[in-house]
């Protein structure tokens, strides 16, 4: 009697344990670095060697762009994706490529939770940059699902060391179960 309890307790860990988690191009947004990086040089992606910090190059959505993945504080584990697209050097492509990305996003996701798009934006780069800044344009969405987060905008911020403060269209995945272990590994660092 003893045993077959022990073997559905077991089962019933196992069960729980095993966590799903939100996906990028079909990768579980899970495990460590080198698991993700693999993973990513299989869909042809290549590690940067311009940064330090761990960026890939290669297509998305059909096109050019940097994925920067991010690790949990202290156990290293993949909790956040980020894309951002390159040569998009004109108002048109950046808001075309936007709404193509959107549509995509509704049809596997569903409509977005949250929904930010002000202003029309000016043929010249220089004035989208200055547009941006000034929140006169405003392209941004959010996705929310059970497993975690989708982002996508527009903007000219400094997020990354890529951004240089020029507009880029990006795209943010965040792992729910992973992120929630991220700020647990951040809290605890600051404790010690």
């Amino acid at each position: 009697m003893r045993k077959i309890i022990t073997i559905i307790l077991l089962a019933v860990a196992m069960v729980a344990g095993a966590e799903e988690h939100l996906t990028f191009m079909g990768i579980p947004i899970d495990g460590p670095l080198d698991c993700f990086s693999q993973a990513l040089e299989q869909q042809d992606f290549r590690r940067s060697r311009v940064f330090s910090n761990p960026v890939f190059e290669g297509l998305f959505a059909d096109r050019l762009a940097y994925v920067i993945v991010e690790t949990t504080p202290e156990t290293h584990v993949v909790c956040e994706v980020l894309v951002a697209f390159q040569k998009l050097h004109q108002w048109n492509e950046l808001d075309s490529a936007y709404n193509a990305l959107k549509a995509k996003l509704i049809a596997q996701y569903g409509e977005p939770a949250e929904t930010k798009e002000v202003g029309d934006g000016p043929q010249e780069i220089t004035q989208v940059r200055q547009y941006l800044e000034d929140a006169i344009l405003i392209r941004r969405c959010k996705f929310v699902t059970e497993l975690g987060t989708v982002d996508l905008g527009l903007d000219n911020l400094r997020l990354h060391e890529l951004s240089r403060g020029v507009p880029y269209l990006y795209l943010i995945y965040t792992d729910k179960a992973n992120i929630n272990t991220a700020a647990q590994e951040g809290m605890m660092v600051c404790n010690n």
